[in-house]
């Protein structure tokens, strides 16, 4: 019993400073708590959710207020088929805010490629507006500034 004593020491030790390490995150109370990953927490009126629960909601595209197509969450592959759909339904020249979207791949800058030329048919176009640094560098990289009309942040 004596000979074991340090070792779990040494783990409460380890234990304690992952807690310490990750302190405020849902990761922390699912690992702290043996909380499942797929529940969400509610505590004093801050809502923690895992990671797996906020998988649900990855991401969103529907028309503001003003008629723009509004993009929430990441666009990637997974949610191509939804977001080609979308686009499908749009015949006019259309504004996309990006303000709320925080990565885009291939999948997403292809079905914004095919609709930009389904709509130049028609001498209609797509402005893509509210873009961060990060996907305004994708779509620099890419070649797109000079397909579509970009505003940045």
């Amino acid at each position: 019993v004596y000979k074991r004593q340090p070792s779990i020491q040494k783990w409460i030790r380890k234990f304690r400073c992952r807690i310490a390490s990750l302190e405020g995150s849902a990761y922390t109370l699912s690992r702290a708590w043996r909380i499942h990953w797929n529940t969400t927490i509610e505590t004093g009126g801050v809502e923690f959710a895992s990671a797996r629960s906020r998988l649900r909601t990855m991401f969103e595209i529907d028309f503001g207020e003003n008629g723009e197509v509004v993009c929430r969450g990441r666009l990637d592959a997974a949610q191509s088929p939804q977001v080609e759909t979308f686009m499908a339904g749009v015949d006019t020249s259309c504004t996309v805010d990006f303000e709320h979207l925080e990565y885009i791949s291939s999948a997403g800058l292809a079905i914004l490629l095919k609709t930009q030329k389904r709509l130049s048919e028609t001498d209609a176009a797509l402005k893509i507006v509210n873009v961060n640094r990060h996907i305004y560098d994708v779509f620099r990289y890419s070649g797109f500034t000079a397909i579509f009309e970009i505003e940045t942040l």
